[in-house]
């Protein structure tokens, strides 16, 4: 069967009044038949049109790197747009634009817009982008935080231009159906290069896949699922309400549907051709293999039976199956269809190895930091697929059995850490011998000439040493000095640091900054490599004590002092809290204040009287601070907001610090 495409044009006597589209189906259709054509010449296939060559192949390809793929990925809020390249310039209804918008609501338009429609309508329609392309257009949310009605994650969506195969992917990922907040909704569009990929037209081919999704919008007409030309005036719907055309299937997950102008080609079926392969036919027990079916031809009514050759059997299209015992297994595929039936059988197919010792590995991401100091570990054992335990220690009486633990190591101190892998075949065991160190505060306190953490008597030892020496005094930095710039014009590279006071000169004055902050300790740059050595530095300090406080003899003893920048003097202490915008009420501008306590992820947004966000003034990594941003009273499309009460909202690390109003007049 086929859709034939009518126009019926009403006259009058002197001109043309009105046209009107609408299709037949002729000949008998059901839905293992495509779709269409539109006015233009595209069909649409889906993957149960077996019988045409068109038929498409569900493969899911992932670009979210959050997933492993090699996208570049927007993280966006409730009906938000935003444009790209059209990098493999794609002809679509015979024209090819520059440029291609991305909504949220799950379609994408061949002509850039600003609009974010979240309404889907049938097709054709003077609603919508212009061009669109609409794999599931409805009014798609990013889902709740956990224990909340109010606060979401943002929804991801992914592109991709894939060079390799002449084709740009983009996929919408961490969606969920407003219906209800809850059901998924994760598909793709995948745009092929007509340079690559021929058809009748030279227009290019598009195919949605689905991996997951859910048709269940009853109170907003459903999804709208098709194309549209960029005059608004015809297109292909494959299904709107919930209605869809008999040669059409109902959206399913794993699920495709390619829309191109090449018509149908009937494939005469046929007694199929059993085959498959696998990517690697050995590994070590426990062995889970993913079987390809290779047979030919595909058809949707084939049925598969498959023997592992260990008892288990499957009627899936590709299993996957797990081998628990040592051995070789012989597997076995018959194939059958209305034409007849095949059977392929491959000896000693699959080889099961004896599990291999393994061999303990492991990494962090940072090995040094201030207490309380989180470190991530990273498991680097192989091998991976084994049956692996897993003993750790990590040198502060804390121990763990998980995979890839977090730790947070409370005091300051240089901690070694062990890790002991076991499984059936063996044990093995890394130490990494003083390997964290967690250091105890990031204060400075001048009179620390020697670094080594604390203000003592050790530290008279480079006054001392670097007597009368002169240069540049330090700037003063609120009520006290910092070392972060290097003073000039000493002649000794280390001599500044015996500089307590910071006056350019070294001399018995600096004593007084060791006597004002006597015992304070802060993070040590100073290391030693055994008892011995700190012995012998602590008598040197002590032999110059006692000389000053007899008749200041200079004592010349060798001292080695780290150079420290950049380390402030006294760290602020902050607390996350946002502050009332001023002035307010506003006009055009106005002036919003927030401290964060903790780094992490802030976002500092602004909502409408409705809750629908207006514009995104922060969302970026942020440390501990005090800031200011200013909102220009624009929308985040520069266009200026109405006249209104406004709500301003603080979050740090997915945590809602406060959220406070303010009023636009005009």
């Amino acid at each position: 069967g086929e859709n034939l495409q009518f126009r019926i044009d009403v006259t009058d006597a002197n001109s043309l009044l009105s046209s009107s589209y609408f299709s037949l189906e002729a000949g008998d259709v059901d839905n293992y038949a495509p779709t269409g054509p539109d006015g233009y010449g595209y069909y649409a296939y889906d993957s149960r049109d077996g019988f045409y060559q068109n038929c498409p192949t569900y493969e899911w390809i992932e670009i979210d790197p959050q997933e492993g793929g090699s996208g570049e990925v927007r993280e966006l809020g409730d009906d938000r747009s935003f444009t790209i390249e059209n990098f493999i310039g794609f002809k679509y209804y015979g024209n090819i634009s520059d440029s291609i918008t991305i909504c949220t609501n799950g379609w994408i338009s061949m002509q850039p817009t600003w609009e974010t429609y979240f309404r889907n309508w049938t097709i054709p329609s003077a609603l919508g982008g212009y061009g669109a392309i609409m794999p599931f257009w409805d009014d798609l949310v990013g889902p709740y935080l956990p224990g909340s009605t109010e606060d979401r994650y943002d929804m991801r969506i992914c592109y991709y231009h894939d060079i390799a195969n002449h084709r740009l992917i983009i996929e919408w990922n961490e969606c969920v159906n407003r219906e209800d907040n809850v059901s998924v909704e994760k598909f793709e569009i995948v745009l092929y290069d007509q340079e690559h990929y021929g058809t009748a037209t030279g227009d290019g081919i598009i195919q949605f896949n689905y991996q997951t999704v859910s048709n269940i919008d009853f109170d907003a007409n459903y999804a709208t699922v098709g194309i549209e030309n960029f005059q608004q005036n015809d297109g292909l719907l494959y299904t709107f309400a919930d209605i869809y055309p008999a040669s059409a299937s109902e959206l399913q997950n794993e699920f495709s549907i390619k829309f191109t102008t090449d018509p149908p080609v009937y494939s005469i079926a046929a007694q199929p051709i059993a085959e498959f392969s696998v990517e690697d036919e050995s590994g070590t027990v426990p062995y889970t293999v993913k079987f390809s079916n290779d047979t030919t031809p595909m058809y949707y009514f084939n049925t598969y039976n498959w023997d592992f050759g260990d008892g288990s059997t499957s009627e899936e299209y590709e299993p996957e199956h797990t081998f628990d015992e040592v051995g070789e297994y012989t597997v076995m595929l018959t194939v059958t269809n209305s034409e007849g039936t095949d059977t392929i059988t491959k000896e000693a197919y699959i080889e099961v190895l004896p599990p291999m010792p393994p061999v303990a590995d492991f990494t962090v991401e940072s090995i040094a930091g201030f207490a309380p100091f989180e470190v991530m570990f990273i498991n680097n054992t192989t091998p991976e697929d084994g049956d692996n335990e897993y003993d750790w220690d990590f040198g502060d009486e804390e121990t763990s059995s998980s995979e890839n633990p977090t730790h947070i190591y409370e005091q300051p101190g240089v901690y070694t850490v062990s890790l002991t892998a076991t499984n059936s075949a063996g044990v093995d065991e890394m130490i990494k011998e003083n390997y964290i160190i967690a250091i105890d505060s990031d204060e400075i306190w001048p009179g620390d000439t020697n670094s080594d953490g604390i203000v003592d008597e050790g530290d008279i030892l480079p006054i001392g040493f670097y007597l009368h020496e002169l240069g540049a005094p330090r700037e003063e930095v609120s009520f006290s000095w910092q070392s972060n710039v290097y003073p000039l014009g000493w002649n000794n590279a280390v001599a500044p640091f015996a500089d307590c006071n910071g006056d350019g000169e070294v001399d018995i004055a600096d004593v007084l900054g060791i006597c004002l902050n006597w015992n304070q300790t802060h993070s040590t740059t100073t290391y030693f490599s055994g008892e011995d050595e700190l012995e012998e530095y602590r008598e040197n300090f002590q032999q110059l004590y006692d000389a000053l406080n007899n008749n200041g003899t200079e004592l010349l003893l060798k001292n080695h002092i780290a150079e420290l920048y950049g380390f402030p003097i006294v760290v602020a202490s902050y607390q996350s809290m946002l502050g009332k915008n001023y002035p307010n009420p506003f006009n055009p501008t106005t002036s919003i204040s927030y401290s964060i306590a903790e780094s992490g992820k802030t976002e500092l947004t602004i909502f409408n009287i409705k809750g629908q966000l207006v514009n995104t003034l922060i969302k970026e990594i942020k440390q501990p601070g005090n800031f200011e941003v200013i909102w220009n009273g624009k929308d985040e499309s520069g266009r200026k907001a109405s006249s209104g009460l406004y709500f301003y909202r603080l979050k740090n690390n997915n945590k809602t610090i406060d959220t406070k109003k303010m009023l636009l007049l005009k």
